[in-house]
């Protein structure tokens, strides 16, 4: 177990949790001092780095790691009811959209950052419709199976707001409208290639418009 010194009014300001702790006739408050046996030091020290500068320090960390950390910040955030820090997070995680970089590497929160965020936090966490949502722009990039393997083992309530999500990206009527336009498109070519003399112009804009096409 760490020990770590932190002004009272700081951590309260930001905290409910420290602020309901530190108050009142509870043991924390006569003791000043709030226990926290389930977090690693090394997220509660970055967690208060940030409550002192405003920023979580990750630039030693490399690109993936970075994301666990952030995930670990966010669950922690979560439990001590720290809404700004919570918003500074997933601003953070949101850097991440999806793109490849110059090696072709896709960069999304990888599966322990997921498996970390659905493991603490509640079902309509702002951090899972994030990571949801990266997800689904890189399903629109690639393929389901391409994201994931079959060694993978993923929370089920994240493959199901994936799937979801993915659905309801690209809705059906969209599908069938462009597909439909398509057929138009392919029908008005055929009949031009099947004339006999060559249409005036006048002529085959009446067929586009018979066509729908524009």
């Amino acid at each position: 177990m760490q020990n770590f010194t932190v002004h009272q009014d700081l951590i309260s300001t930001h905290s409910e949790f420290f602020a309901k702790a530190l108050r009142g006739d509870w043991k924390e408050a006569q003791e000043r001092t709030v226990v926290l046996p389930d977090d690693e030091p090394e997220v509660f020290r970055l967690y208060l780095q940030f409550l002192y500068t405003g920023q979580a320090a990750l630039n030693s960390v490399a690109r993936g790691g970075a994301y666990v950390v952030l995930s670990k910040l966010y669950v922690l955030a979560e439990k001590l009811i720290d809404e700004t820090a919570k918003t500074a997070l997933l601003a953070a995680l949101l850097k991440c959209d999806g793109k490849h970089d110059s090696q072709g590497v896709l960069h999304c929160p990888g599966f322990e950052s997921i498996d970390i965020i659905y493991n603490g936090t509640p079902d309509d966490s702002a951090a899972r419709e994030c990571v949801v949502g990266l997800y689904t722009k890189c399903a629109a990039k690639s393929s389901i199976l391409d994201l994931f393997s079959s060694t993978q083992r993923l929370a089920h309530d994240f493959l199901s707001d994936l799937i979801k999500s993915v659905v309801n990206f690209w809705p059906l009527p969209q599908k069938l409208e462009h597909a439909e336009r398509k057929i138009k498109r392919l029908q008005y070519e055929l009949q031009i290639r099947k004339s006999e003399d060559c249409d005036s112009y006048i002529e085959r804009e009446k067929k586009r418009n018979r066509f729908g096409l524009t």
